[in-house]
């Protein structure tokens, strides 16, 4: 078998396809520890003496699907923070929502939506945290609520807005959330699609 990084796109489609969950292919049994695709579009476990190993079909071992499927949960869970709606953790890097002019002393200083900055703390003024926040990696800190906040962008989350700006033209907030059309989207990234450059 190939490395498992190059491996990784079709391990991610089993894993959708399969929800998963190991034991929604056919045959596993103690003994099958190699996952491949049939013809007929079906995942199968197989062993490692079998023809569809020895013809190169499989792609991954069962323990294999099963780190991945803990490496997405954890790259999921790395920014739940901000769907729950809670703090960014501290020494974090962020992203600001919205426009910002903050005073330090005599000095006003320009914080533009898209700036990265830095958790430094969280603060409590007694109506609830905010984040206490280094802006342009000075000194200079400011209080900033929580939700006007949100985590960096991966490449893959970048690609995946460009792409629905580019699939959707109606603007219809209920199409752009459309779990279907998200997922559809997000597999052909993976397989190496790009939207076109506006």
């Amino acid at each position: 078998m190939k490395p498992y990084e190059e491996r990784l796109p079709l391990i991610d489609e089993a894993i959708d396809e399969l929800d998963g969950k190991p034991d929604n292919a056919k045959f596993l049994l103690d003994e099958y520890e190699y996952l491949w695709k049939s013809e007929d579009g079906d995942y199968c476990w197989c062993m490692k003496g079998s023809s569809a190993y020895m013809l190169g079909k499989t792609f991954c071992t069962r323990q294999e699907f099963e780190q991945r499927v803990k490496e997405r949960e954890a790259m999921e869970n790395k920014n739940d923070w901000y769907i729950k709606g809670d703090l960014p953790p501290e020494g974090s890097i962020v992203i600001i929502n919205i426009d910002y002019k903050l005073t330090n002393g005599f000095k006003t200083l320009d914080v533009k939506a898209g700036e990265k900055v830095r958790v430094v703390q969280h603060v409590d003024y007694g109506y609830g945290k905010v984040c206490l926040i280094s802006v342009r990696n000075n000194s200079f800190g400011a209080t900033i609520i929580f939700s006007n906040l949100r985590p960096l962008q991966t490449e893959e989350d970048e690609l995946m807005e460009r792409a629905l700006d580019d699939a959707i033209t109606n603007r219809n907030e209920k199409l752009q959330v459309n779990p279907v059309i998200v997922n559809s989207l997000r597999k052909l990234i993976k397989k190496g699609w790009r939207p076109t450059k506006s």
